[in-house]
């Protein structure tokens, strides 16, 4: 039998707060109403959709 994660070890990123965030890291491109911020839900950085254009699935 294989071993099966629990809960208890997922380690959850550190959640950037928005207000830490102008910017895009990666493209530099100012955030705005319309410009919206995302989170890398693997390491938890703010980045523009543009420069995040992969998705996954997060599991429960």
């Amino acid at each position: 039998m294989g071993a099966s994660r629990q809960t208890s070890d997922i380690v959850l990123p550190r959640w950037q707060p928005d207000s830490e965030v102008d910017a895009c890291p990666v493209c530099e491109r100012q955030f705005s109403f319309f410009y919206r911020r995302h989170h890398c839900r693997k390491c938890g950085r703010v980045v523009c959709a543009n420069c995040s254009p992969h998705r996954i699935t997060i599991p429960r």
